[in-house]
């Protein structure tokens, strides 16, 4: 045996270029003098007591981040923090630090004072990606140690027998080596250990019995009552009478090796061996990670609202002449006739805030007992949650509106965040393409956006705001020949005289209300910084937090006052009209929808 102790876990204690929850970001290098140390890995940043020190970490810095192998202490502590990383309870890291040197949010050198096993880290990469089986705490020969990457599978037990080799011959055990019942039961939990000693109970409280051809039927009734008592007080499991200590040993023991679990043989053998109701013996299920979030994509609003021209001012107005008319050109003179003035007429619109907010509730005895039970820090959770569903509606009601009726409460007013695709004909400019651009067969389309593309008036490259569908189609456009027109999306949006394609999801099937009727949306051609966004002091995306004692509810409002509006004429182009569906492919039907909603928890 000997040699070095291998980890227990590795992984990114934090990754650099990540803008990480609290708004920091680490440069490359940041911890750089802490490369090759070692640091005590904690449990939750908690340093007040020398039980929450779980272990230790050598730390290696690398151009992408820290890199982690954590080394768990053999004590209860220790050992527990082992168990949920291996169940995958828990997997993510934090980093605590002092000397911190910033420039500005950017953090450009620190000293790494611990590392943490965390529920939810501030850097989302920050992940246990490697775990590594071993058979104790002590030292490990390279033959009894293997790596397990996060949602693989791994048998680490030896199969013996004809049926164990049947199941898996991926040349991890070793040829002619068997396990014996002995090396299977050591390998037993506590709780299973626990299961086989009450089986030998009940066999050898079976063995004690005397069975008596004297003994009258009260006797022999009185013994089957005694041998059916329920050993759990309080429990739900009962004994069988007729327990075959041999046999069922033999059969659970080759079955463990031949199912590759104590759990799955033993419920194999429930009505035959052991007890009714064994379920009750084993562990509860095991939380695997975070909560997976079933949401349309976001990327668009995180472009879209990190595009946008922020303004310190709420109420802003814009102003525009139009010297386009030929009433404004210069004008040759005749002599002796009179000159004529010209005129300009100067436009403005002025654009104020309205408020958006999204709220939501909790009662005080679920919050603690999913913080305490479940261990879920839910409140971090629900305001996430609820920020991540104020940015997708303020960028709704940028690009298309929130499509509730003019008549809704909860309408926000088109006056207010004035949408692009409804926005006046001056400063979105509206085409229709043409029957052969939407079939979307050949360059037509690509050539038909080029055209118009001179109507554009908004400042440096604008973005195309599409359907996944429409974007695939234009990406994969042929020629007579069936080859392929653009290699990339790079190249796509050089021939259009676009910045790039941005996905918004709300776009499949959307339409639009023009002065000609309804019309199918085509594509949507801004650039964001032409969009003007204004907030007045106060006003600025809001956490507002009460407790309400009557009916004992914490409830939580993210709010903001805003306005939002295009700067200037020209500044938009809205295409429309469906593009043909493919030969063979179902169209979705737009009304059935999906989309998920903010729960409200009671």
């Amino acid at each position: 045996m000997g040699g070095k102790r291998k980890p227990d876990v590795s992984g990114w204690a934090t990754r650099y270029n990540v803008t990480c929850s609290d708004g920091l970001t680490l440069a490359p290098g940041a911890f750089a003098r802490n490369d090759g140390g070692q640091v005590p890995v904690v449990f939750q940043h908690n340093h007040q007591s020398i039980s929450n020190v779980l272990g230790h970490a050598l730390v290696k810095d690398m151009p992408e981040g820290v890199r982690a192998d954590i080394f768990f202490d053999d004590t209860p502590e220790g050992r527990s923090a082992r168990t949920k990383v291996q169940h995958g309870t828990l997997n993510s890291l934090s980093v605590f630090a002092t000397g911190v040197e910033k420039s500005g949010t950017v953090v450009t050198h620190a000293d790494l004072a611990e590392i943490s096993l965390v529920l939810r880290g501030a850097n989302p990469e920050a992940k246990i990606d490697e775990m590594y089986i071993q058979h104790s705490y002590g030292d490990v020969e390279d033959a009894e140690a293997f790596i397990a990457k996060f949602g693989e599978t791994l048998s680490h037990a030896d199969a013996g027998g004809s049926d164990a080799s049947d199941a898996s011959d991926d040349g991890d055990s070793e040829e002619g080596e068997e396990k014996t019942v002995a090396d299977i039961y050591e390998d037993f939990t506590d709780i299973q250990k626990e299961a086989v000693a009450v089986i030998v109970e009940a066999a050898l409280k079976k063995a004690g019995e005397t069975d008596s051809d004297e003994s009258d039927d009260n006797d022999k009734k009185e013994k089957e009552d005694v041998s059916h008592h329920n050993v759990f007080e309080g429990g739900t499991a009962t004994l069988k009478s007729d327990v075959d200590l041999d046999a069922a040993r033999a059969a659970i023991g080759h079955d463990i090796v031949a199912m590759g679990s104590f759990q799955a043989a033993y419920l194999a053998h429930a009505e035959t061996y052991g007890l009714k109701s064994p379920e009750v013996l084993f562990p509860e299920a095991q939380v695997t990670g975070d909560i997976k979030t079933i949401d349309r994509d976001q990327t668009w609003v995180t472009q879209l609202l990190g595009g946008i021209r922020k303004l310190p001012y709420a109420r802003f107005k814009s102003r525009y002449a139009d010297l386009t008319p030929d009433e404004l050109r210069a004008r040759g003179y005749i002599t002796g006739s009179r000159k004529l003035d010209v005129v300009t007429e100067i436009n403005q619109r002025e654009t104020g805030p309205h408020t958006v907010y999204v709220k939501t509730r909790l009662d005080r005895d679920t919050e603690i007992d999913l913080s305490t039970v479940q261990n879920f820090q839910v409140w971090n959770y629900l305001w996430s949650l609820l920020r991540r569903k104020m940015n997708e509606e303020l960028a709704r009601a940028m690009l298309l509106g929130d499509g509730r009726n003019a008549g809704s409460p909860d309408k926000i007013p088109e006056n207010r965040i004035r949408p692009i695709v409804s926005d006046d004909d001056w400063y979105t400019r509206r085409f229709k393409m043409s029957d052969a651009s939407l079939k979307l067969e050949d360059s037509s389309a690509v050539e038909e956006v080029s055209y118009i593309m001179d109507a554009y008036m908004g400042e440096g490259m604008p973005y195309f705001y599409g359907a996944s569908q429409t974007i695939a189609r234009l990406l994969h456009a042929k020629d007579k020949q069936g080859r392929a027109l653009y290699s990339s999306k790079a190249e796509l949006a050089d021939k259009m005289g676009l910045a790039g394609f941005v996905t918004v999801p709300y776009l499949r099937n959307a339409k639009t209300t023009t002065e000609a009727g309804t019309r199918d949306i085509f594509g949507i051609i801004v650039n964001p910084s032409d969009y003007w966004s204004g907030t007045d002091n106060g006003g600025q995306l809001t956490q507002f937090e009460a407790f309400d004692i009557d009916v004992n509810q914490k409830k939580a409002l993210l709010e903001t006052r805003l306005s939002g509006a295009l700067s200037a004429p020209g500044t938009a182009i809205l295409l429309t009209g469906a593009p043909t569906p493919m030969t063979g492919v179902m169209a979705p039907d737009p009304k059935k929808s999906t989309d998920p909603q903010l729960p409200i928890l009671k």
